[in-house]
């Protein structure tokens, strides 16, 4: 079982964090690599495809489609989210939460962890950089999102 946490700070207010965190509009446009999404049931389930590689913010490299799941919803401090993705004839489910926690000054806390079982050793590490190179640029745009909402 491989594990990844990390944690922001972003300079607004929870709610306003959790209003960013849950528009589905909103976090596709901060998806690197998006090339296609649509809602499958609203507020719950939804199917992207991202394109990975060298081209991939321009919709070449390869194409990785998942479905992403919203299971539990805690208003305004936490979300549980399932992604199934789809990598040629294996799938790989990974469980995540995103945990918000209002600190001072108006601030909050989005600490995000996730888990998920590969089948080998390399689609784990593949899947482990794979998730760094996106995630970074994904929170750091949906923590421009919050704080823009918050002026």
């Amino acid at each position: 079982m491989m594990q990844l946490i990390t944690s922001i700070i972003i300079q607004a207010a929870e709610t306003a964090v959790w209003q960013i965190l849950t528009d589905p509009q909103v976090t596709s446009t901060c998806m690197p690599g998006l090339v296609e999404w649509e809602i499958l049931e609203p507020a719950r389930r939804f199917r992207i495809v991202v394109a990975w590689g060298e081209s991939g913010n321009n919709g070449g490299g390869l194409r990785i489609p998942a479905i992403i799941e919203w299971t539990e919803l805690i208003p305004p401090t936490q979300l549980c989210i399932n992604i199934r993705l789809f990598l040629g004839n294996n799938t790989l489910d990974i469980a995540g939460t995103a945990q918000l926690q209002e600190i001072e000054n108006g601030q909050t806390r989005l600490e995000i962890s996730s888990s998920f079982d590969a089948p080998t050793p390399v689609m784990a590490q593949m899947v482990r950089n794979a998730l760094a190179k996106i995630l970074k640029p994904f929170f750091h745009c949906l923590r421009n999102q919050a704080e823009q909402l918050s002026l």
